[in-house]
């Protein structure tokens, strides 16, 4: 997930290293070129241009998101040996690409009333997470890649939008609480209070805390600027940080991290609502 640190509160002490203008810290090493001739990142996201669309049936359908991508460097790792490497991105990228695969095996063995369309971005982790160069602050551009180009791409000029998309990003941590993500609220108010109102019907108020979180420069940013409400579902106000886990881009953030109860929650609440639609 981007350096979206929520506004308004304050980042971690840790700092991450400076990084060049293309993105990648200062003496980390870069990607090797793929056979199409560039760094991964960019190559796997132009073949989102290349990727029709699910074929949804009926006009009223949900579009479901997550990242599957990983930092390509640990900048809030303390030990600075370990930052030029990958993360593990349990949590930050998998545990959403998880939570969707799972509403989609529920949806395909039993049908909603409507339809249902799923992306899987790539690209999301690669922006940079503060100052790119001195007095120059990175911008919300360099992140969420494969999103961007996706809108850019027009998937819904022929055929009817979704009425609403849902994303899911980091929603596997032990003792997650998801707060009402400020930009979801400001383009999507009524979708989050049906979601944050299934989930107390569940029994997730505990989870789904109906009180206002960060504001997170994330994929559902350009969902929405692509005409469809989107909803964030993220631990965006974790106790121990006031952000971000702990094991925000860091090399944590690993299997021993993930909760199979928050991921059910956040699967199961979503998966409710679906069969709610008509």
């Amino acid at each position: 997930s981007p350096s979206r640190w929520p506004w308004g509160r304050a980042r971690p002490a840790a700092k991450p290293p400076h990084a060049v203008p293309n993105g990648w810290p200062e003496n980390c090493a870069q990607p090797e070129p793929t056979p199409c001739g560039c760094s991964a990142a960019p190559c796997a996201v132009s073949t989102a241009r290349n990727c029709p669309p699910a074929t949804s049936l009926h006009r009223s359908a949900i579009l479901l998101a997550a990242h599957y991508d990983t930092r390509p460097w640990a900048d809030m790792e303390a030990d600075p040996a370990m930052r030029c490497r990958p993360i593990p991105g349990a949590n930050d990228g998998a545990s959403g690409v998880a939570v969707v695969l799972e509403i989609a095996r529920c949806i395909g063995a039993a049908a909603p009333s409507i339809g249902v369309d799923i992306l899987l971005a790539d690209a999301e982790d690669s922006g940079h997470s503060d100052i790119i160069a001195p007095g120059v602050r990175a911008g919300e551009h360099t992140w969420c890649l494969g999103t961007q180009m996706w809108a850019e791409s027009e998937p819904y000029a022929s055929r009817p939008a979704p009425a609403y998309a849902v994303l899911f990003d980091m929603v596997g941590g032990t003792g997650a609480r998801f707060l009402r993500e400020q930009f979801s609220d400001a383009a999507a108010a009524r979708i989050v209070d049906r979601i944050w109102a299934e989930a107390a019907s569940l029994g997730y108020s505990d989870t789904f805390v109906d009180r206002t979180g960060g504001a997170v420069v994330d994929d559902h940013v350009y969902i929405s600027r692509a005409g469809i409400p989107a909803v964030d579902i993220i631990e965006s106000v974790h106790p121990a940080t006031g952000g971000f886990p702990p094991s925000w881009h860091t090399h944590s953030d690993n299997i021993d991290n993930i909760d199979p109860r928050t991921l059910e929650r956040a699967g199961k609440t979503v998966l409710s609502l679906i069969y709610k639609e008509k």
